[in-house]
């Protein structure tokens, strides 16, 4: 591990004295600034979040930008602005932005930063199970579709009593709960709009946990 952070290191390193270089030689007539974007939590391992990486470019001679993401471990592609990360442990990830002119191959601007994915399992408990029931008599549940872009049902094999659901993103946060449920099979929550990545969801019943499930928002 210690070796794989220091060729990540020197790779870094290489990269800020080649954008140094590039000023003192005034080849920097393009400008261009990396956002790593906002620091995330990710319950559990084997959960997804979105890396929210953004730049701001100006051209000049030059006409391309291209994006790469240091480690690239756990990433869907390290070459997007914005990767999906599937958690493994905590990571700190570098994003480097490099705006070249495509015909020459020459390197205008080069920028980077950094942001950090913390892996926190202490909020793994509100997804334990499974999806196996906490009770007996618990409904069996049907979520659809899974993945969803945000709109999905959840379906119960008989109708619930005194029920309420809650849904959590990863980090634990509440982003949507409807109480109050009785005489009904199907519930529809809405989540358009939400990051995308793994939500959480509790079902109670009578003031008991009778039943957690996950749904992928993608």
């Amino acid at each position: 591990m210690r070796a794989i952070k220091q060729n990540n290191m020197k790779k870094i390193v290489s990269i800020l004295f080649a954008a140094a270089c590039l000023l003192f030689t005034g080849m920097a007539a393009a400008q261009c600034t990396a956002n790593a974007g906002a620091d995330k939590l990710i319950c559990c391992p084997g959960g997804t979040v979105q890396i929210t990486g953004k730049s701001t470019q100006t051209f000049g001679e030059c006409d391309t930008v291209r994006f790469q993401w240091f480690p690239a471990t756990g990433l869907n592609n390290p070459h997007l602005k914005q990767p999906i990360f599937t958690a493994g442990s905590t990571t700190t990830f570098t994003l480097c932005i490099y705006v070249t002119n495509k015909s020459s191959g020459d390197t205008c601007c080069i920028a980077c930063d950094q942001m950090t994915v913390t892996v926190n399992s202490t909020c793994c408990r509100i997804g334990q199970g499974g999806g196996n029931p906490f009770t007996e008599n618990a409904p069996e549940v049907k979520i659809a579709p899974n993945p969803s872009e945000g709109k999905f049902d959840i379906s119960f094999s008989r109708p619930l009593q005194n029920a309420e659901i809650f849904i959590y993103d990863v980090s634990g946060r509440l982003v949507w709960e409807k109480k109050s449920i009785n005489d009904t099979d199907k519930i529809q929550p809405d989540l358009s709009g939400k990051e995308k990545g793994m939500y959480l969801i509790k079902i109670m019943e009578n003031n008991k946990l009778v039943r957690t499930e996950k749904i992928l928002i993608d």
